[in-house]
Formats: C-alpha cells, sequence, structure tokens
C-alpha cells in the first residue's frame, strides 16, 4: 500500500512529536512536492518551529518531495474548493495502486471517497499505532487531550473526545 500525506496530519504529528510513527506504521509515506511547500518552505518562512521539525524527519530519512501535476488532470480536480496540497495527494493516489491518503480536510476526504481512495486523518493515524500496539492507551488519550486544547491543530476536541469514548468502550 502506497501512503500519501498532506501537511495537515503532517503539521499535526510534528507539533505532537510523533512523527517517527509514521515509519513504524507504513515504513515510508510519500510527500507531494505542494504539501512540502506548505509544510516546510512556508512553515519556515512564517518561523513555524514544525516546519524545521519536519524537514529535519524528512531529511534524515531521505523521504524527497514528490512531483505531481494535479492541473494534469483536468476539471477532475481543478474544481475542487481544496488547496493544492490536497488536490496533490489526490492526484498522486489516482495514479497510484492501492493508495491510503492522510489528511484532515473534510472536503478533501469526500473527494478521496468518491474516487474510491482510502483516508484517513491525524486522529486516524494516531488510533491506528494504539490498535496496532505502537502507543499505550495513555499516551493515546494524552494525544487527543492535547490535539483537542492546542489552537494550532484545527481538530475539534469534541472529536477527539468521542474517539476516546469509543476506545475505551472497546476494551471493556
Amino acid at each position: 500500500m502506497a501512503i500519501i500525506m498532506d501537511s495537515g496530519p503532517l503539521i499535526a504529528l510534528a507539533k505532537l512529536n510523533v512523527l517517527p510513527l509514521l515509519v513504524k506504521l507504513y515504513g515510508k509515506v510519500n510527500i507531494p512536492e505542494a504539501v512540502y511547500k506548505e509544510a516546510v518552505i512556508d512553515g519556515k518562512s512564517r518561523g513555524y518551529t514544525d516546519a524545521r521539525i519536519i524537514e529535519s524527519f524528512l531529511a534524515k530519512r531521505q523521504w524527497t518531495p514528490v512531483k505531481v501535476d494535479s492541473n494534469n488532470l483536468g476539471g477532475k480536480l481543478a474544481d475542487l474548493n481544496i488547496g493544492p496540497g490536497e488536490k496533490a495527494c489526490i492526484a498522486l493516489a489516482m495514479r497510484t495502486p492501492e493508495p491510503l491518503v492522510l489528511l484532515d480536510d473534510e472536503y478533501a476526504r469526500k473527494a478521496c471517497r468518491e474516487r474510491a481512495i482510502d483516508v484517513k486523518g491525524t486522529l486516524g493515524v494516531l488510533v491506528e499505532a494504539h490498535r496496532r500496539h505502537i502507543i499505550p492507551f495513555d499516551d493515546l488519550d494524552y494525544y487527543l487531550n492535547q490535539i483537542g486544547n492546542r489552537e494550532d491543530i484545527w481538530i475539534h476536541q469534541d472529536l477527539c473526545q468521542k474517539i476516546l469514548l469509543r476506545l475505551k468502550d472497546e476494551k471493556h
């Protein structure tokens, strides 16, 4: 399975300092150039610490950004009201066998589902890490509470709490 990652989960996981989960879960992740530009280049120009963390993480693993021409798909993606990173992820997924796209934007997730592309967000990555016994429940609880309480990660606290409640119910 080819993993394609958008900037939302990449930035959120960097803010939580858990980027190594990507290696443990997926081995390698494909980052389109548009996502790299948004998360690293634009982030560094704005002084965001997580941009340097992402840059260092990607360089250490020698994960170079993937060139993707999302304009080459004509009207298939042009009319979508999503950013260039999301479009690049979907364009790459459309030419990749068995892709899993990691992104948080709901409109982009809907566009993936309409194209029968598997999609998962930041919370899904953390839950998968827990279910695969990479992180214990207490750590997952901590990360989801961090997400819910941070103003620089745009995932609603109610969603984090719903996931925690569902997982607690699964344990019993």
